[in-house]
């Protein structure tokens, strides 16, 4: 008897450790500054957007990130590469819905557009723990009809991939 339940109890550790064994976080960070003057030669950045995802190794991978009428979605998959690297394929979208009231009357039939705020599709090949660059944005803006640029935009779109540490039960 007391044979069996050691090796029940063995079969149950073996089983939650393997469980979480290929389960990753995939991580996106939009990092830079918006809007600010021209005249301003190192603008502060920091850490617009966030968006993170559990994704398992050959499997399909999506998350969807609310916040007022701004959405962040990320999908991908996540493959298993040469010497421990991940080729990630990425699809991030910044969207925007437009404002409704919750407590007004439904009308039914109404088409609303989502505005695409930016849209990023690509792939890379990274290592654990280590942040990459899949894209960028940089923007200059003219005021008042002038030539010279007012205001700039910037933004780095990293991507980093962690082991999945479950949180103690």
């Amino acid at each position: 008897m007391m044979r069996s339940t050691l090796i029940g109890v063995a079969m149950c550790c073996v089983t939650s450790a393997t469980a979480y064994a290929n389960d990753y976080i995939v991580r996106v960070e939009c990092i830079g500054y918006l809007d600010k003057p021209a005249t301003d030669k190192r603008p502060l950045e920091a850490v617009l957007r966030s968006i993170e995802v559990i994704a398992r190794a050959e499997s399909p991978f999506h998350g969807k990130m609310i916040l007022g009428d701004k959405t962040l979605v990320l999908r991908g998959e996540l493959k298993p590469a040469k010497n421990g690297r991940f080729d990630v394929e990425v699809d991030v979208r910044y969207l925007q819905s437009p404002k409704t009231d919750p407590t007004g009357p439904v009308e039914h039939a109404r088409t609303e557009v989502i505005r695409v705020l930016h849209a990023l599709k690509t792939s890379a090949v990274l290592d654990l723990d280590e942040p990459v660059i899949i894209g960028r944005t940089k923007l200059s803006t003219p005021i008042n009809g002038s030539n010279e640029p007012s205001i700039q935009t910037r933004i780095r779109h990293m991507l980093v991939i962690t082991k999945y540490k479950p949180p103690d039960e």
